[in-house]
């Protein structure tokens, strides 16, 4: 019995250097390619991820890097269900596991959103899912607002790679994915997805306005500085980065108050992120957005309180 514990013992000591050499190539890889990256990547070993096939694939935000939310989910025959099994870290590695994943059915679609990082084109693929079982044929599309939609083709085969290179411009920022099980002679009950990852992508940032400002005012509360001294222990070991400050409000009022003040805003928090980060490397941009861009319809207290917010997206480059 002490002789099979200690084989067992072995093997797992060895499996875990196995994990450890194939996330330093995967991650010295990924930053041949995106050097902008080498700052924010220095101690982030534990960011190699394995899916089903025993595919290893390095991402550099972590647990940052998965879908957060559903937002749309539209079951396929015979059997779409359990689309909230799609977000976060993967959680299964049986090649044949038909469970604790997002089960689209053929013809089902699933929408997901990306809360606190986006999709941006790195070098390289920009994005991984994780499915359990064969890889059904599935159409994958990318969205910066939820409703205008990009077409990046066809998952199928061994394709769980992704580079939406070919059908973006550099520097866009996407924040939604679309999955739709194809209906095929092969595939029997669509895409079983576990999880769906950025690789590299930008952080994203979002900061309730009652935390940082009075009612009215663009004038930063000290509980807002100490917030937004917090984020920046983030992005300080970030080299050089694009970093957009947007400034949004609810309904109340009229569209060009709300527009000044959410330009006022945005431009008080990059101020007081100037201060903190001090690097003139980094290139700053700040947006009034007002009203225009709710992420929840302003038809109570509570939603119109979640729109009043400043939004920060960081993209290395």
């Amino acid at each position: 019995f002490l002789n099979i514990i200690d084989e067992y013992r072995k093997s797992a000591e060895e499996y875990e250097q196995e994990l450890i050499r194939r996330t330093k190539h995967e991650k010295n890889m990924f930053l041949v390619r995106n050097k902008p990256w080498q700052g924010l990547a220095e101690d982030s070993l534990e960011n190699g991820y394995i899916d089903s096939r025993q595919k290893l694939v390095y991402l550099p935000l972590g647990d940052l890097s998965f879908a957060d939310s559903v937002i749309d989910f539209q079951p396929g025959k015979p059997e779409g269900r359990t689309p909230e099994n799609s977000l976060g870290p993967p959680e299964k590695l049986e090649a044949d596991a038909n469970t604790d994943c997002a089960t689209l059915g053929l013809g089902g679609t699933l929408t997901l959103l990306f809360e606190d990082n986006a999709i941006i084109d790195v070098n390289g693929p920009d994005i991984y899912v994780f499915e359990l079982g064969a890889i059904e044929p599935t159409n994958l599309e990318i969205s910066k607002d939820g409703q205008n939609w990009i077409d990046v083709g066809q998952i199928s085969g061994d394709k769980a790679f992704v580079d939406i290179g070919n059908y973006t411009e550099k520097g866009e920022v996407f924040h939604y994915v679309r999955f739709t099980a194809l209906q095929t002679d092969s595939s029997q009950l669509g895409a079983n997805i576990d999880a769906v990852a950025v690789i590299g992508g930008a952080f994203r940032m979002n900061l309730n306005s009652a935390v940082l400002f009075e009612t009215g005012s663009h004038v930063l509360k000290e509980e807002g500085r100490l917030a937004i001294q917090e984020l920046a222990t983030t992005m300080k070991s970030i080299k050089k980065a694009k970093i957009t400050i947007e400034g949004h409000t609810d309904d109340v009022g009229d569209n060009a108050s709300n527009k000044i003040l959410s330009q006022k805003r945005a431009a008080s928090v990059a101020q007081e992120l100037k201060k903190v980060i001090a690097n003139s490397d980094h290139n700053w941009k700040e947006i009034g957005f007002g009203e225009s861009q709710p992420i929840v319809p302003n038809d109570s207290d509570e939603k119109r309180q979640k729109n009043q917010r400043v939004e920060i997206l960081v993209t290395p480059f």
